[in-house]
Parts: structure tokens; sequence; C-alpha cells
């Protein structure tokens, strides 16, 4: 196959790829994508197919692309970002913390949490442990798998209390299962509780307090 032949190929697999990450079927997604890469690799399909990645909690494999996009775009800053998350999900602790503290030279406002988080042990650990909690319930809730992403959930709400994001999923997935509007509540009013600012949290809050 010619170099046009190549890269026409590769960049049709990439645009069917988007279309189904549009129509949530990033399985298809990610194998459309890996197979342009397998074609013809381009820093495009890699930093896209290493978010699909990261997303299946895959964080090496997705580090080994988002390398080769950095060493091709090292300004940019967010396949820089995503490299430094999957070091820190991998638990490579110095190299994630002196990343985001590049980050955060270069945009202060946006990398001061990260900045501060790599650098504290026991803040990161806690993150690292949730975080991949969240993104194992997502998979699960894809796969409908309700209750056993509601028990990923709550196991991973003892650890972060306060996480907002965790109490309105629980919420949500206690209606889903057909637990009581009145039991799923609290967790709706704690998530707005701990994100005011947040309308979707507000949405689903006086949503759900209406049916009670």
């Amino acid at each position: 196959m010619n170099f046009f032949l190549r890269n026409l190929t590769a960049n049709f697999l990439v645009r069917i790829a988007q279309i189904f990450e549009r129509l949530g079927r990033n399985n298809s997604a990610a194998g459309c994508y890996q197979r342009s890469l397998r074609i013809y690799s381009t820093p495009e399909a890699s930093w896209k197919l290493s978010l699909l990645l990261i997303e299946k909690r895959q964080y090496k494999q997705a580090e080994t692309l988002l390398r080769e996009v950095v060493a091709t775009y090292p300004e940019r800053m967010s396949p820089n970002a995503s490299l430094a998350f999957c070091l820190l999900m991998q638990r490579h602790w110095s190299k994630a913390e002196t990343l985001y503290q590049q980050l955060f030279e270069a945009s202060p406002s946006k990398f001061q949490k990260f900045a501060r988080l790599s650098s504290n042990a026991v803040e990161r650990d806690k993150f690292v442990l949730t975080t991949d909690m969240q993104l194992a319930a997502r998979e699960l809730i894809d796969e409908k798998r309700y209750s056993d992403a509601l028990t990923q959930l709550r196991e991973a709400y003892e650890f972060a209390p306060g996480n907002a994001e965790i109490a309105n999923n629980i919420g949500w997935l206690m209606l889903k299962t057909g637990s009581p509007t009145q039991d799923a509540l609290p967790y709706f009013e704690q998530a707005v509780k701990n994100a005011p600012d947040d309308s979707r949290f507000l949405k689903h809050y006086h949503r759900t307090k209406k049916r009670t």
C-alpha cells in the first residue's frame, strides 16, 4: 500500500472512530484508532486512543502513546497533562510530580490543584484509589451492571465523602436500581453542598426532591 493510500485509509478509520465516540461506542472507536495506527501512525489518532485507554484504565498503554504525542508537540498542555495523569495513576510519584510542577509553572491557575496533590503522599494515594474506582464504575455502567457500579462507588465514597461527583452518581445509581427516592435524595443534597455552583448537581437534586 503506497503512502497516499495508507494515509487516506488511516484518516478514514479516524473519522469512523470519531463517529463511534459520538455514539458512545468507545470500544469500537478504540478498535478503529488502533487499526488506523497500524496502517499509518499520526499524533491525532495516538492522542484520541490514549484518552479512550485512560477511561479503560489501561494507563501504561496510554502513557506509551502520549509520550509519542508529547515528543511531536512538546508545547501542547493537554497531552502533557494526560501524561502526568497516567504517571500519577501508575503511582510513578516523582515523575508525575515533576511534570505537574512544569505544567503549574506554565499555567499556575490551571494546574495548582494537581501540583499540590502530586506532592502530598496521603492525598495523591487517595485520589488514585478513588479515581480508579470511579473509572471502573463507569465501565460497569457502560455494561449496564448498575448494581456492581453502585457497590464500587459506595466504596469510593468511603474514602472521599466530600467528592460531589461520586455522591451525585451514587444517587443516580440508587434510583436506577430501584431504591426509594427519599434514600437517594441525601446523596444529591451532599453533591450540591460540596459543589453548589455545578448546575448538573442542582438539576438532579431539584428533580429528585420533586419526586419525594
